[in-house]
């Protein structure tokens, strides 16, 4: 094909352009080979602004005749904005042919939103392995900043180790970046390939042929059984190569990503940026052997103790010596309060060793521990000299609170006090309690309220408060249970951190009423079942304030109805009730005491609720798990419980369990007497519960028994899932197109109700015996869906809801505990409504005065942060203003009002969605605004 006729004008501007092409070409191959690695940090420079300060890192080959004096950054991959800035530092990397060259630049973001700020240069050095022509590929490095309303500091992870380094060819290498986060985020480590950046197509991408320096390098590791490897540590960023089997230059790059908790009700921390750390690695043939560190074992410290230690180092070529020193946050974190201090000595006599000393304090408390990066060079005979890096984990923990005295003090009441704590830097205390005293083990390691004590968290507060009155929330606490109590420090995100657990100290209330002491199921039955309810005398009678006469009723209740009367009596001897004609194999029964005096209509006192213990069975293969619960004022935690099972139509005690919190679990497998569980027999079972009120005036243990319970090993069969699964909706359409929130009145509730329905299935391929049904919820469509009522009904409603958004689910449960799949799960958004009018005439006559929505749905929403700019791009308001936003076309200090014109708003909102991903939400548009 022949070429087309250019233009002579074209045609001398291609030879041009071709021209041009090869000189640059030949220019970057001749001079630019000189980039060995580098990052980018940044900083938010204040916590409610949007002005970032970045600094570029390189590290560059000093043979290498280019400088680049001047070097781009370009804060976000969706903006055209180019940043340049001239070095402000330089500094030689010592025995590495290498500089360390900095640039630093300040950009400030437009809104919140997620950003990457990145850099690239041509050219990376020549002749890296584990790429393809490295010489004419770009070097890449980027940063992730994220700008959350949620996030009110921020700064990347600092970096303390050069980004190159030497390795000894055939011999294990370790390399670490030292690096930090100085707000307390948690970080972790990534191995992933070096970067370029296409610059055709404006995008970044992998570097052509990546392949990790141990797959290029080849070869065996130390051992010689196996491949080389390269490994990194994601928590610790340790990186080691085991072990280098080329001489050369490999290049390869370390993701450092941020992890903060930024919502309460989120379990998991949030990703909140990264730093991609490029890094050369050089392999040298020397006959020079590289040292190696000794570290202590990692360790967990008080804040306010001494923690001293010896880091020892020594060389397999005697006649090398050797250097130590620390890394990382320990040796450079500001205040120069929080640091530690390590001094080594040269010596000329093995092993070497440095003495590292830290005068732990309060700030140093936080819930991650800091890695302390030490490392040892050898001053060799024999160039270059090499390195050993070794981490070291130590963890630092709040001192124990310490609980002074608990008192009665009024009805149902008792008040703590506790000393004044010591760490002021910590946020809260966390207030625990429980019946019956429990010991603690304190473990360094392991601070905060240990898990499966049957402690429960009942209140937080200030952390300058030296005193709490528990009223159990208003109910009151009841007589007869001795109360223990605990304290744990917590500290502020995002750090975080928390204290050992406080002393515990236990009292009980004044004890002057009759106390429910046994619900013993003592026959099962569906009509002619009978329960044993035993209370005690009245212990103490006040007798000014309680006179006679007196009188017991006993109250029984089953379900959720009104209870009915089981006994009454004035008789104060007469403690025992044998309550019979009940359906004790499918029902629970609970009791409550009511002790009257006077001229018995004064209620003096009642007793809590005392529950019969009720015991599941959950069939499995050639076993049965038993379950079983019990609701009562005294605890069973702790105690040894008694597993009955009928054999040779006895029961025989076969085994015990103990269990905290209420609910308690044993599996029988058929190891009594070594006879296995048969498929085809029934098995039957009770169990005896113990428990006590840890009151000396009460007799322990409290033994009482559950019903019998009986099934066979073999039902694994699932139940169908519910079918015609549904649940009511808002018609979120109508509401938007109705004016002034016609139709929409739970725009304006605070509370929300939902109901569920749905209809069981019994198929031939499914198990028929459904007894229960699950329901499953979540907030959030990423959210995992948990368990929130197992009901035996057809219809649930979900109350007391703020949200409408959510995600539901049912399950049917056979009577074996065969749990069907979830196959019905339906999700539903809450209904945004943000009706904005176009135009405002803010002349005081009393209509349309103010930019206001004619319609929202505010009880969905969060915080809104308004802006309004004029037609040039100058803001002229920006505030935090509530839903209805009234905004009158004033200035942002409310002294002027606009000029009369058209006007551009953004209103950017937290709202309540069924994805976390759209909550941050964004309306904008043109505003006039009339005379």
């Amino acid at each position: 094909m022949q070429a087309p006729n250019l233009p002579l004008t074209t045609n001398i501007m291609a030879k041009r352009i071709f021209l041009l092409s090869f000189v640059l070409l030949s220019f970057l191959e001749a001079n630019a080979t000189h980039i060995r690695g580098g990052y980018i940090s940044a900083k938010r420079m204040d916590s409610t602004g949007y002005k970032y300060e970045f600094i570029l890192t390189i590290f560059r080959d000093k043979s290498s005749a280019t400088e680049n004096i001047e070097n781009d950054l370009y804060p976000d991959k969706n903006s055209t904005d180019k940043l340049t800035s001239t070095y402000f530092l330089k500094q030689d990397i010592a025995g590495k042919n290498t500089e360390m060259w900095l640039y630093r630049y300040i950009y400030t973001y437009r809104s919140p939103g997620v950003y990457t700020a990145y850099h690239y240069q041509f050219n990376r050095n020549d002749n890296v392995l584990n790429m393809d022509n490295s010489l004419n590929t770009t070097f890449y490095v980027e940063t992730k900043v994220i700008i959350d309303p949620f996030l009110k500091n921020d700064q990347t992870p600092v970096i303390t180790k050069a980004a190159v380094d030497f390795a000894p060819l055939g011999s294990v290498y370790r390399y670490n970046p030292g690096a930090y986060d100085p707000d307390g985020d948690s970080i972790s480590y990534k191995l992933v390939p070096s970067s370029q950046y296409l610059v055709a197509q404006q995008i970044s991408a992998n570097v052509s042929n990546y392949r990790n320096p141990a797959v290029r390098a080849g070869g065996f590791d130390s051992s010689n059984t196996i491949p080389a490897t390269m490994i990194l540590n994601e928590k610790t960023g340790d990186l080691i190569w085991n072990s280098p089997r080329l001489v050369g230059e490999f290049n390869t790059a370390i993701k450092i990503i941020q992890w903060r908790k930024l919502r309460a009700n989120r379990p998991k921390r949030d990703s909140i940026g990264f730093v991609l750390l490029d890094i050369q690695i050089i392999v040298r043939d020397s006959r020079n052997r590289r040292p190696i560190l000794k570290l202590p074992k990692d360790t967990c410290v008080v804040a306010g103790s001494i923690l001293k230690a010896r880091i020892f180092a020594t060389d397999p070529d005697s006649n090398d010596l050797v250097k130590i020193r620390m890394l990382g946050e320990l040796d450079t974190v500001l205040p120069i309060s929080k640091r530690a201090r390590f001094y080594f000595q040269p010596s000329l006599t093995k092993p070497f060793f440095g003495d590292f000393e830290w005068y732990t304090k309060c700030l140093n408390v936080r819930t991650q521990p800091y890695y302390v990066v030490f490392e040892a060079e050898d001053i060799p005979v024999i160039s270059p000299s090499l390195v050993d890096v070794r981490v070291w984990a130590i963890k630092v923990v709040g001192p124990s609170p310490i609980l002074k005295k608990v008192e009665p003090n009024g009805n149902g009441r008792l008040r703590l006090t506790w000393k004044q704590y010591t760490c002021q830097n910590a946020q809260k205390l966390s207030i625990f309690r429980k019946i019956d005293s429990t010991e603690i083990d304190l473990d360094t390691c392991t601070p905060g309220m240990p898990g499966g004590n049957g402690f429960v968290k009942i209140a937080e507060v200030s952390i300058s408060d030296t005193t709490f009155l528990d009223d159990n929330k208003l109910l009151g606490l009841k007589k007869g249970p001795s109360y223990c109590y605990r304290l744990v420090a917590g500290f502020p995100d995002p750090a975080g951190g928390e204290s050992l657990v406080s002393n515990e100290i236990c009292r009980a209330l004044p004890l002057d009423i009759p106390l429910i002491v046994n619900v013993d199921i003592i026959k099962t039955g569906l009509t002619d079942g009978e329960i044993l309810v035993r209370w005690t005398k009245p212990f103490k009678i006040d007798t000014v304030a309680f006179r006679p006469p007196f009188k017991v009723e006993i109250l029984r209740y089953s379900g959720s109805g009104t209870p009915s009367l089981a006994k009454t009596t004035t008789d104060l001897s007469d403690t025992i009730l044998i309550d019979a004609g009940l359906d004790t194999r499918n029902r629970v029964y609970s009791y409550q005491l009511k002790f009257i005096y006077g001229d018995l209509q004064n209620l003096s006192d009642s007793s809590e609720k005392a529950s019969a213990v009720r015991l599941e069975l959950n069939p499995g293969v050639s076993k049965i798990g038993l379950r079983w619960t019990a609701s009562t004022p005294w605890t069973n935690d702790g105690f040894e419980h008694l597993i009955y099972r009928k054999v040779n139509n006895q029961f025989e005690l076969i085994d015990s369990a103990k269990g905290f919190g209420g609910q308690y679990n044993y599996t029988d497998e058929g190891k009594y007497k070594g006879i296995l569980l048969e498929d085809t027999v029934e098995y039957c079972y009770y169990v005896k519960t113990k428990g006590t009120y840890s009151n000396a005036l009460v007799a322990s243990p409290l033994i009482n028994a559950s019903q019998i319970n009986c099934a066979n090993p073999n039902d694994t069969i699932k139940p169908c899932p519910p079918a015609t699964f549904r649940m009511d909706t808002i018609n979120c359409e109508q509401c938007k197109t109705a004016p002034n929130c016609k139709n929409c009145d739970f725009l304006n509730q605070t509370e929300y109700t939902r109901t569920l329905r749905w209809h069981p299935v019994f198929d031939q391929d499914c198990g028929k015996d459904v007894g229960q049904f699950k329901i499953y919820y979540a907030e959030h469509i990423e959210d995992e869906m948990k368990v929130i009522a197992t009901i035996t009904d057809t219809i649930f409603n979900h109350s007391s809801l703020t949200t409408l958004a959510g995600c539901y689910a049912v399950t049917s449960v056979d009577r074996s505990g065969n749990e069907s799949v979830v196959s019905n799960r339906t999700c539903v958004d809450n209904c945004i409504v943000f009706d904005l009018p176009n135009t405002i005439i803010p002349n005081q006559d009393g209509l349309n005065e103010a930019f206001t929505p004619s319609c929202v749905s505010k009880v969905f929403f969060g915080k809104i942060h308004f802006t309004v700019y004029n037609r040039w791009g100058k803001k002229i308001f920006d505030d935090d203003v509530p839903p209805e936003i009234n905004w009158a076309g004033i200035t942002e200090n409310n002294s002027t009002n606009v000029v009369p014109g058209i006007y551009y708003y953004l209103a950017e909102i937290q709202a309540k969605r069924l994805s976390i991903a759209d909550e941050n939400m964004i309306f904008k548009g043109w505003i006039f605004i009339a005379k």
